[in-house]
């Protein structure tokens, strides 16, 4: 009964909007200056569109689905790098963060906000980066790693496309009790996230949310053969801390002498109450590391494996990686980077 009575005061404030015109969202881009320059090549940020302003004057909760059907809440930009190092990668963040305010006017509360990040070719088709992702608040989030490669001797570009919407879940309403909006506050709301590109990485080598072997972490190999399937997964950090935290299995991954979050746990798989579906998450890109010998030895009952959102290019050794997962009927490794592979020995031995 609730929940209806959310929709239509929804559908009635989507009325109201269109009367009196309220400006709702937009984005700001901004040129990256000299201060963000790298040490070796460089690094820059450009504009696709004739204004670096979206206004959407008529935003209200929306599904995922219906909110990529739309054209006009999204903006494209181009990152444009350089490399001559021939030793090192030059790794750049996407950051998202506050935009400028506006007089007389409330910010929406980020949570409420969601994005989409996709990477655009050159024949306009999309590939989704990020999907559908949140932030507790806009203090230099980061929103996309991406790697500029050793020894290019030309520009190497990259386009993306932001996509933002209000969630699904947001409740406006005057008389409902924990409503996230009153109709006069929604009215009177906006929101304002600028993009910004940094790419102070030359020193570091190395990109944020690294895991260690999970081989390692007797917790999850405990369990290992009670494991239905494998799920990386990229959430907010608080998401990832309320799933982690509620369940009575979890480890965190992160590997410390580089830093990051990466957390693993097991939620119990709906269709069958005697195993668990294990979910491997960061708040972005999750880095396999260099030794991944072993990690899914013996994980006999995984009959599918999920790879969203993860990275191996610094993998070295993938020998005995799924060894004895007996269970398994097929795998999709089309977004693996084999680049460093250098022993997969018996990588699938025993996947009868």
């Amino acid at each position: 009964m609730m929940k209806g009575k959310s929709k239509f005061i929804i559908l009635a404030l989507v009325i109201l909007i269109s009367v009196i015109g309220v400006t709702y969202a937009f984005y700001e881009y901004y040129r990256v200056g000299t201060n963000h320059q790298l040490i070796v090549g460089n690094i820059y940020l450009k504009f696709n569109e004739k204004t670096d302003t979206l206004d959407l004057p008529n935003i209200f909760p929306s599904t995922a689905e219906k909110a990529r059907a739309r054209d006009d809440n999204f903006i494209t930009f181009t990152v444009v790098g350089l490399n001559t190092t021939t030793n090192n990668d030059i790794w750049y963040e996407i950051m998202l963060e506050e935009g400028d305010g506006e007089d007389g006017k409330s910010r929406a509360k980020a949570k409420d906000l969601v994005f989409d990040l996709s990477e655009v070719d050159a024949d306009g088709n999309d590939t989704l980066l990020v999907s559908a992702m949140s932030y507790d608040d806009f203090n230099e989030r980061r929103i996309w790693v991406e790697t500029v490669n050793r020894n290019t001797t030309t520009e190497d570009s990259k386009t993306y496309k932001l996509r933002m919407w209000l969630s699904e879940d947001v409740i406006i309403s005057d008389t409902l009790a924990g409503a996230d909006y009153t109709t006069s506050a929604f009215a009177n709301s906006y929101a304002s996230v600028k993009v910004s590109v940094y790419g102070d990485f030359a020193e570091k080598g190395i990109p944020y949310n690294y895991m260690v072997n999970l081989s390692s972490i007797t917790a999850i190999t405990d369990q290992k053969t009670n494991i239905s399937e494998v799920h990386f997964v990229s959430l907010t950090p608080a998401e990832i801390n309320s799933r982690y935290t509620s369940v009575a299995t979890s480890a965190d991954l992160t590997d410390t002498t580089i830093g990051g979050n990466v957390k693993a746990w097991l939620e119990t798989d709906t269709s069958d109450s005697t195993k668990y579906i294990m979910y491997v998450a960061s708040d972005g890109i999750t880095y396999f590391p260099s030794d991944c010998s072993g990690m899914f030895n013996g994980f006999s009952s995984v009959i599918k494996f999920v790879f969203e959102n993860i990275n191996t290019e610094y993998v070295t050794n993938s020998g005995n990686m799924f060894v004895g997962c007996s269970s398994l009927t097929a795998i999709d490794l089309s977004n693996w980077d084999t680049s460093s592979l250098t022993s997969g020995s018996a990588m699938f031995q025993g996947c009868s």
